[in-house]
């Protein structure tokens, strides 16, 4: 049994993935792509490098770069927003950094309520410390120990699929 449609749609409503400074105008569009494919269409820019490429490659998904809002830093993107979640491949000193499927369920209970963000980082080297601090919460998406970077466009594809996967399958969000 699925969860209700006006569950799904709040959930999807209340999430809002940011893309901090991505570098490949290309990722932009990709990740455009995958967030219609996924139901979701909150996306936010901070000091992206959009460009023409990014509209060609998002293909029937412009409508969602079009209404993407852009912000200078990661603080007014995330302002809005009762819970940030932030990604990363890295294991962090200072905080502590979930496995995503285990934190799914938070994510998901979270964004029933309120506004949350998903916050992504630059291409090559993702969030920063700084940023990271702007999270209230952090995760991985779990991979091969040699090679556990994932391009831009495939996290949020990730990410986007999981939690759409999710709510497709759960027998129904509790209140």
């Amino acid at each position: 049994m699925c969860a209700s449609t006006s569950d799904r749609k709040r959930v999807i409503k209340n999430i809002s993935i940011v893309l901090v400074s991505p570098q490949v105008p290309e990722n932009i569009g990709l990740c455009a792509r995958v967030l219609k494919n996924t139901s979701f269409f909150n996306l936010r820019l901070v000091n992206p490098r959009l460009n023409d490429k990014s509209f060609e490659v998002s293909k029937r998904a412009r409508d969602i770069l079009k209404k993407a809002e852009i912000y200078k830093n990661l603080k007014e993107a995330v302002g809005d927003s009762h819970f940030v979640f932030g990604t990363t491949r890295r294991k962090r000193e200072y905080a502590s950094v979930y496995n995503f499927h285990n934190i799914l369920p938070m994510l998901i209970a979270s964004a029933k309520k309120k506004r949350i963000s998903i916050v992504f980082g630059r291409e090559n080297f993702g969030l920063s410390k700084g940023e990271i601090e702007c999270c209230d919460s952090a995760f991985y998406i779990p991979a091969d120990q040699k090679f556990s970077s994932y391009n831009l466009a495939f996290s949020v594809g990730i990410i986007c699929y999981k939690i759409f996967e999710y709510l497709e399958n759960v027998s129904g969000i509790s209140s």
